[in-house]
């Protein structure tokens, strides 16, 4: 009976003993339960206020990003207004530049015309007047000869100049040639007169060439020979159109240099002034039984067609030269422009 209560009492010791060990575990499991709640409730407060710090941040970005938007917004609509104002203006630009290259171009052929009627003028004066050269020939002694052109500009004449024939040099016998038998207008020693009597003297000769002779003229300098060789070439190439300004007006036509006169049927024209040279040339000379008003009257008609020609190309040409501007300018404003 003893040794009952003896091993009940250790077996309730030992019960005891277990309890207090569980007590123990409890209080540390719950302790740590509680931390560890404590814990997840810290993190839960972390993540919290993580997430709302970064909501913040997101939603200054956005605010950010919006007013961005805006400002660039503006800024194009900026840019679009600066490049139309930039298109308009180099639209303006372009047009007074047409308008100034048009003026140029009128004023560049009223200078043009001046200078060239001047020039024609000066031309005109100078082979009426003439000049005293040597004329070397084929037989004699070279002698000296007043050489000039006709005063219908359409022969070449040589003679005895006016203070031989008023000492009584003899008559004053003049000869000439037309202008549509000069094949050419040659400077130095070209023909065989001109190299037996002109050896160490080629800048002072000047030869006139046709198929039926040749003048040979010695000038007293190369500078006034020079200037003969353009004004006879000058003369050569304009004069053989016929007389008069319809004449001239016919050889910037472009009329063969060989056309002497204004005949149906008998001209050649460059292919750009065919049709109009044509008809404008049909019947300009009048025949013999035409009354001489009406034969004016037909010129004139024919004269004011010929500048009505003209007035269109130089029209064409000038529309050519300002659309080339405007293309100009368009290339311009697009290299400016980005």
């Amino acid at each position: 009976m003893g040794k009952l209560l003896a091993v009940a009492k250790a077996r309730e010791a030992e019960l005891e003993a277990h309890r207090s060990t569980l007590d123990q575990q409890r209080s540390s499991s719950s302790q740590a339960a509680a931390e560890a709640e404590a814990e997840a409730r810290a993190e839960h407060k972390r993540g919290e206020e993580a997430r709302g710090e970064l909501w913040q941040r997101l939603k200054r970005q956005a605010v950010m990003q919006a007013a961005e938007a805006r400002e660039l917004q503006q800024s194009l609509s900026l840019n679009r207004g600066e490049a139309e104002a930039a298109r308009q203006a180099a639209a303006q630009e372009a047009h007074h530049l047409r308008h100034a290259l048009s003026q140029s171009d009128v004023r560049l052929v009223e200078v043009s015309n001046h200078l060239r009627s001047a020039e024609e003028a000066h031309v005109r004066q100078l082979v009426l007047t003439g000049v005293i050269a040597t004329k070397h020939g084929r037989k004699g002694k070279p002698h000296p000869r007043h050489v000039r052109v006709s005063q219908s500009l359409r022969r070449l004449e040589w003679g005895k100049p006016a203070a031989l024939v008023g000492r009584g040099g003899g008559d004053d016998e003049k000869r000439s040639v037309d202008v549509g038998e000069i094949s050419e207008i040659v400077p130095g020693v070209a023909t065989e007169v001109a190299r037996r009597s002109g050896k160490g003297k080629e800048a002072l000769f000047l030869s006139v060439i046709s198929p039926a002779r040749t003048l040979d003229l010695e000038f007293a300098s190369a500078e006034l020979r020079d200037t003969w060789l353009r004004a006879l070439r000058h003369w050569r190439g304009v004069r053989p159109h016929g007389t008069g300004h319809m004449g001239l007006l016919l050889g910037r036509m472009g009329l063969q240099p060989g056309y002497t006169g204004l005949q149906p049927g008998n001209v050649w024209l460059h292919p750009s002034s065919y049709r109009a040279a044509a008809s404008l040339t049909h019947g300009c000379r009048p025949r013999a039984q035409r009354a001489h008003g009406r034969a004016r009257v037909h010129r004139l008609r024919c004269l004011r067609r010929l500048r009505r020609v003209r007035c269109l190309r130089l029209l064409r040409r000038l529309l050519s030269r300002a659309s080339q501007a405007a293309a100009n300018a368009r290339f311009l404003h697009s290299c400016r422009l980005p």
